[in-house]
């Protein structure tokens, strides 16, 4: 599982900007969201399937943060009450850390693969469709990033993110305009294993 670095993930991509407008505003919460995701799990040791909500309420002058959620024999809920909108990712990601049962978000909804990955093409080429980037790292694989069409679930439209390691998929995420988390994700890892979460529900 990849680390967490929410911190460069937010410096990397919050002014990545599509015209002279954001398209999208990472983990900036309204404080008044419902999602709803399915998840599939697929590794060494099989296949399983789960799902998760995130729900956002006011709470007076604050803010209730519900998440509940299963895969395969691992489930769980909180609720947690936070002082503003700012404070909701803070709390989702230190929730991570405290229950193993939500640490498949780490590797989907907040993957640090923005800041090492995306943030590049996305700052100078835009959010256009067709807008494509490639360069080599540091072990020489050429990692290929681009936007190639439009995509949507939930009823939420948005735009595909495909991202290639020596022309071989690794990684895709759909994320829609003034939506705070993407609405798709799907990450293979060099082994094989496989992350899919896809937004079924959304409320705002």
């Amino acid at each position: 599982m990849r680390g967490l670095v929410l911190a460069i993930i937010l410096v990397a991509v919050t002014s990545l900007r599509a015209g002279d407008e954001p398209y999208w505003e990472p983990y900036q919460f309204k404080g008044t969201e419902h999602f709803k995701y399915e998840i599939v799990q697929q590794d060494n040791e099989g296949k399983q399937e789960g799902w998760y909500i995130i729900d956002i309420k006011k709470a007076g002058e604050k803010y209730k943060l519900y998440i509940e959620g299963k895969l395969g024999d691992n489930e769980g809920s909180m609720t947690t009450t936070v002082e503003s909108v700012d404070d909701i990712s803070g709390a989702i990601l230190a929730q991570m850390f405290l229950n193993p049962w939500l640490a498949p978000l780490s590797i989907t909804l907040f993957s640090n693969m923005w800041a090492t990955a995306y943030a590049p093409m996305l700052i100078t080429s835009g959010w256009e469709v067709g807008s494509k980037w490639s360069h080599k790292d540091e072990e020489g694989n050429k990692i290929t990033v681009e936007i190639p069409s439009e995509c949507k679930y939930a009823g939420q439209k948005g735009r595909k993110i495909l991202v290639k390691k020596n022309d071989k998929n690794i990684y895709e995420s759909c994320i829609a305009h003034g939506v705070a988390l993407p609405i798709y994700v799907k990450f293979i890892g060099d082994e094989g294993e496989l992350y899919e979460m896809k937004l079924v529900e959304y409320k705002d």
